[in-house]
């Protein structure tokens, strides 16, 4: 769940914005919430076969590019390793597009909607240039 008008609200106002298991949660998350998994989405793996890069590098990849600070957690030195070395491509803007139409517009947590807290100001996103309604 992308979030990108929340995201380019924060990036407007110089807020870091921090990805929240940047990818996607795995397993875990797919058998506790029934969430898809991002790393074994076909869209995914073809951008990532044709950069010779893995799944995950891709995902994380996509985030540092749009400005979003990445923390993958991981317990595996070759995951590690393998999450750090994501400086050395780019995603084209097709393959960007691509993957941000993989977004089901789905908070699979409890997180608290924050529209209400700038809509309306002076400043403020309108409701129908917000996307960011659970």
């Amino acid at each position: 769940y992308q979030r990108p008008s929340l995201v380019n609200y924060c990036l407007s106002r110089n807020i870091c914005v921090t990805a929240h298991t940047p990818l996607g949660g795995g397993v875990l998350n797919a058998e506790t919430w029934g969430t898809p998994i991002p790393l074994k989405d076909p869209v995914i793996n073809e951008i990532a076969s044709a950069h010779k890069k893995s799944a995950a590098q891709v995902l994380l990849r996509l985030l540092l590019q749009k400005g979003i600070v990445v923390l993958p957690k991981s317990n595996k030195p070759h995951r590690m390793a393998e999450n750090f070395n994501i400086l050395d491509f780019s995603l084209t803007d097709e393959d960007m597009k691509k993957i941000e139409e993989l977004d089901k517009y789905v908070s699979y947590k409890t997180n608290p909607n924050p529209i209400g807290s700038f809509l309306g100001g002076p400043d403020a996103f309108t409701a129908e240039g917000t996307d960011i309604f659970d």
